[in-house]
């Protein structure tokens, strides 16, 4: 229960923070305040999600590491990352006009997942444990959300350096974290799989983008 309502008060918090935060980026980035309401959401979103993820990057790291040694798996604080970690992505379904399909259907798979994670042990269920590890890869890679932000803030070879960085950063998370559900694959988990292929494609197409992007500002 604590845990769905965590996940209903950050989709507050994450809708009520966007209108300040335009402003605040109005007054900061002249290159923002010429862009259109939904790309000026987009932005929003992203840069939103990039420190979203970073702070839950520390915290998984702070609270769940001293479970993971005696290799137990708590419920109520995994549970409660999975739902801050996809409430950003059910405000940006409704506030962001334009996502791409790929981008969209991977926002809808996660909300889907984070249902079925409410009502699976992660202690016992192997399926909740390879949605952590999905979950928490994609929390690493909070470069590339900030990098898809600030482009349409400043001028994209200023952030030449960030491109890189996210570039890199989303190939070898997204490399490993497919090799490790490969690794820990499970006949019976089919309906996982199905719909992980979602995610998997939104990331195939972002990191075809990215490294497109990276050889033009790096080459």
């Amino acid at each position: 229960m604590f845990e769905i309502l965590l996940f209903l008060f950050s989709v507050w918090l994450l809708n009520k923070s966007y209108k300040p935060i335009e402003e605040k980026l109005t007054v900061v980035t002249e290159k923002f305040a010429t862009l259109e309401e939904h790309k000026k959401y987009y932005v929003i979103k992203n840069l939103l999600k990039a420190t979203y993820l970073c702070f839950l990057c520390i915290v998984t790291v702070t609270l769940f590491t001293p479970y993971l040694y005696y290799n137990t798996w708590p419920n109520t604080l995994l549970r409660s990352l999975a739902s801050m970690y996809v409430s950003n992505d059910v405000v940006g379904l409704y506030k962001v006009t334009g996502l791409k399909t790929s981008t969209r259907l991977h926002h809808m798979t996660t909300l889907l997942f984070l249902i079925v994670s409410w009502t699976l042990d992660f202690q016992q269920s192997k399926m909740a444990k390879l949605l952590f590890l999905y979950t928490f890869a994609s929390a690493l890679t909070f470069p590339v959300n900030a990098f898809l932000g600030l482009r349409h803030c400043y001028d994209e070879k200023e952030l030449k350096d960030v491109c890189k960085i996210a570039y890199y950063t989303y190939g070898v998370v997204c490399v490993l974290n497919w090799i490790l559900q490969c690794v820990f694959f499970e006949n019976n988990l089919w309906s996982y799989y199905a719909l992980i292929l979602f995610v998997v494609y939104d990331d195939i197409v972002l990191l075809r983008w990215l490294r497109e992007k990276n050889n033009l500002l790096n080459a």
